[in-house]
């Protein structure tokens, strides 16, 4: 890994001339008052486990977390100090660190100077009972971790647990206490030396110590009295506190409660400790599986101590510390719920209702805020997928939602019985159109021109392949009245399940059609015919080479650009992506992006006159290339065109030739990759 100076990392997607630009944070989003998570728009996070770690040696905490489904880890670098924290998102693959195995794990990861050289290893735990080590091999300001083994105990105790590293018995070395699915805690001593770990081949069982499954341990000396205590999460959530009434050499762990600081989580609580503040205590961060059911949101949990290092006393912070994230399967949809002239955010999920996010900032410039939970009374079903539109030509939108359970799922109308500025969702029909044993996704679109929404509804079939229903008003803008047209419109189908949006893509004036299936299969049907009479031919059956899994597409203009940003639900994350559209035209991209392999920051100044220094960051030795391209996409001039090392890089580009203008610089190499950010001169 090298050293990196970055705000945040911009990811781009070219389709159809259109670059779409992966901004983490890129709105601001208030979950909590007064908490913004650091990447609201990462797409959620599952099973997480955090591990805080000074990896570049500048005397605070960076943060890395694992979690599913992945082989890698997240790092993000703390660019304040050890009092002020900042976290800014650096990378899904930290050193290109990855699990061999051969699915998808649950990782937790642990940080440890296990061979007293000065700099951190590298231990991850996964759901296959393994215990994987990275010796670091690299120096405490570049570190390189490099794959040991995935046997370090040499026994499999500890499927599905989380150990941690103390040196329990004060003789210089660090040990382990680690938690297994069955929720037994096992003690395995360092029977090296500081230099050569070497771990008991028999470890001890703590007794009278049982969690009941998914046991993750965390040590930290919460009462500074000099030995270690025992915190253990579990998957009921759980946070399990004992204490240690023994000493530093000698220890002897009495239970003291099973909900910790009221941290416990809704499932598999993995807590750690660090002291992120710099006030000589321990702060509590509690990784999580993501929310489901009725719970509303969450990923990683934050309690400060606000009390002293002997008497700990925590207040919760958020439930979002890294992002937005409000369980599985995230349907975003953004509509002017409160009649501000702006768009507002209310997601569909899986967990019986939905939240309503306001934006609070304006038609150009958005900013969301969690505002109210539950939206609706009483609850839905399981399954929460709305579509809004005004049904009655009363001023203001009504709603209908696909919900449910696993065995009966229905299409309910809502009715807003408030007005255009408070809606008061109403259940005012709760079989639409009939009760159904397949999920439904509805959408409200005049899609025949006749000046009323009509009810079109992605389905679920795993065997014959899903369709899209097409439920023709033809009742009035007043009073709607849905008569099924067609089960299969225009031959349309996907496997699994099928998620649909009508939109005006290409700005003809009539709406083209966006699907998304099981498979991940992100395609863009392009309406050839006219806005009364609808003739879809498929033109991209990949769109922008998304690697998300089964995203859930959203496009709207956000910031009021007079183009089409993408929201993209998560179907595991239960958070969102958002991409802004940049709206290039014709420099040639591949639109497959590998962003492990370089990245190119935001430039500075922006705009600027006459020179702008540009910085990126190389994964691994490439030939690259980086040029500038005028609003035309003619290339303009050549800054660099040479093999390099890995590293990180600032050059500076004098523009005092050129005319004043949009510029786009862009990094490029001969493996195919290309990223581009937008810059303007200003004379």
């Amino acid at each position: 890994m090298n050293k990196t100076f970055i705000f945040f990392l911009l990811f781009p997607i070219i389709a159809l001339g259109q670059e779409f630009q992966w901004e983490p944070v890129g709105i601001p989003f208030e979950t909590e008052p007064g908490w913004e998570p650091i990447v609201p728009w990462y797409g959620g996070n599952m099973f997480t486990a955090s591990e805080f770690v000074d990896l570049d040696n500048d005397n605070d905490y960076d943060l890395v977390v694992g979690r599913w489904p992945s082989f890698y880890l997240s790092y993000y670098e703390n660019i304040g100090d050890s009092l002020t924290p900042n976290f800014i998102f650096v990378t899904d693959s930290l050193d290109s660190v990855c699990v061999p195995s051969g699915q998808y794990s649950i990782l937790r990861p642990r940080f440890c100077d296990l061979d007293s050289d000065g700099d951190q290893d590298l231990v991850i735990w996964n759901q296959s009972s393994s215990e994987f080590f990275f010796e670091n091999q690299g120096t405490v300001l570049c570190p390189q971790f490099v794959y040991i083994t995935d046997n370090l105990l040499n026994e499999n105790l500890t499927g599905n647990g989380l150990g941690d590293f103390a040196d329990i018995d004060s003789d210089g070395d660090f040990d382990i206490i680690v938690g297994n699915y069955n929720g037994d805690i096992y003690y395995y001593e360092n029977i090296g030396t500081p230099t050569v770990f070497s771990f008991t081949q028999q470890p001890m069982l703590i007794p009278d110590i049982n969690v009941g499954d998914y046991a993750h341990v965390s040590l930290c000396d919460i009462d500074n009295d000099n030995d270690y205590d025992l915190f253990v999460g579990n998957g009921n959530g759980d946070l399990y506190f004992y204490r240690n009434i023994g000493d530093s050499v000698n220890y002897n762990f009495v239970y003291v409660t099973d909900n910790f600081a009221n941290a416990s989580v809704f499932s598999r609580c993995a807590p750690t400790f660090c002291d992120i503040d710099g006030d000589e205590d321990y702060d509590l961060f509690c990784g999580m599986e993501t929310v489901w059911g009725n719970a509303p949101k969450g990923d990683i949990t934050f309690h400060k101590n606000i009390g002293s290092p002997a008497n700990y006393n925590y207040l919760e912070i958020t439930d979002n510390f890294l992002c937005f994230d409000i369980g599985q399967h995230c349907l975003p949809c953004l509509v002017d719920i409160d009649n501000d002239g702006d768009l507002d955010l209310l997601p569909g999920r899986s967990g019986f209702n939905m939240p309503m996010i306001r934006n609070i900032g304006t038609v150009d410039s958005p900013a969301f805020r969690w505002e109210e939970y539950p939206f609706l009374f009483p609850d839905p079903g399981y399954w929460i997928y709305p579509a809004f539109g005004d049904l009655d030509a009363d001023g203001d939108y009504d709603m209908v939602m696909g919900t449910g359970d696993f065995y009966n799922d229905y299409i309910a109308m809502y009715e807003n019985v408030g007005t255009p500025e408070n809606p008061d969702m109403i259940l005012s029909n709760s079989n639409l159109i009939g009760y159904w044993w397949i999920m439904m996704y509805p959408y409200l679109v005049d899609i025949d021109g006749d000046g009323d929404l009509d009810l079109m509804v992605g389905t679920e079939n795993y065997l014959e392949g899903a369709a899209i229903h097409f439920y023709e008003n033809i009742g009035t803008p007043e009073h709607f009245n849905f008569i099924l047209e067609d089960d299969n419109y225009q031959g349309i189908t996907g496997s699994g399940q099928l998620r649909i949006q009508f939109v005006d893509y290409d700005g003809d004036g009539d709406y083209d059609l966006f699907t998304v299936d099981s498979n991940s299969a992100f395609k863009y049907y392009e309406n050839v015919g006219t806005p009364s009479n609808a003739n879809f031919v498929l033109m991209i059956d990949n769109f922008g080479n998304f690697t998300d899994i089964r995203p859930r597409p959203y496009f709207c203009d956000i910031d009021n650009d007079g183009d089409l940003d993408l929201f993209a639900g998560q179907d595991y994350g239960g958070g969102i992506k958002f991409y802004r559209n940049l709206e290039i035209n014709s420099v040639e991209n591949n639109p497959c992006i590998q962003p492990y392999t370089f990245t190119l920051h935001p430039n500075y100044p922006n705009p600027f006159n006459p020179s702008t220094t540009i910085s990126f960051t190389l994964n691994k030795a490439l030939p690259v290339r980086l040029a500038v391209y005028n609003q035309l996409g003619q290339q303009v001039t050549t800054i660099i065109d040479n093999q390099m090392t890995p590293g990180s890089y600032q050059v500076n580009w004098d523009a005092s030739q050129f005319s004043s203008g949009v510029y786009l610089i862009s990094l490029e190499s001969n493996a195919g990759i290309q990223q581009t950010q937008k810059v303007i001169l200003i004379k």
